[in-house]
């Protein structure tokens, strides 16, 4: 049902547009309404998206920079080894200048790589949460399992007295 003057054209809305909140039937308000939540919806992805990707830039340029530093600290490690070798060369020969820094840093890195290992082992087994999830889903089946047969049991004895 539409209420007098529903139905007249033009621009009899009191913000110029054609369109009288005070005159519109409940169908128009709510297309009206439905049609302004859609536009703010998408005006908000918009708006979102265009933040995420400003973001994502900035991420992506703080991780080159990181990147380009994790390489140039490479560098100054393989540096500070040489002033090291130098060094020990003052007075050791140079097979022994050399042959120390490297049993040095061999020995770290068999230890760093070990040590890694055994954690990464440790944190790959299935987590224990998911192990008590998984006892609690089957011991609510079983109950399910066990009401219903009860229940059955229940309904079929009353019928048969």
């Amino acid at each position: 049902m539409t209420r007098p003057g529903a139905g007249q054209s033009g621009p009899t809305a009191a913000d110029g547009h054609g369109f009288d909140p005070h005159r519109a039937s409940t169908a128009e308000l709510v297309s009206q309404a439905a049609g302004q939540v859609s536009t703010l919806v998408r005006s908000e992805l918009a708006l979102a998206k265009a933040e995420l990707m400003e973001k994502g830039r900035k991420l992506g340029a703080g991780a080159g920079m990181l990147a380009a530093a994790g390489l140039f600290g490479l560098f100054t490690f393989g540096l500070v080894i040489a002033l090291i070798v130098a060094v020990l060369d003052i007075d050791w020969p140079l097979w022994l200048a050399v042959l120390v820094p490297l049993l040095v840093l061999g020995l770290l890195t068999l230890t760093l790589a070990g040590l890694g290992i055994r954690r990464l082992r440790a944190g790959a087994s299935a987590p224990q949460a998911a192990g008590r999830v998984r006892d609690d889903i089957q011991s609510m089946k079983q109950a399910i399992r066990d009401g219903r047969a009860n229940h059955h049991a229940e309904h079929d004895g009353r019928h048969r007295s």
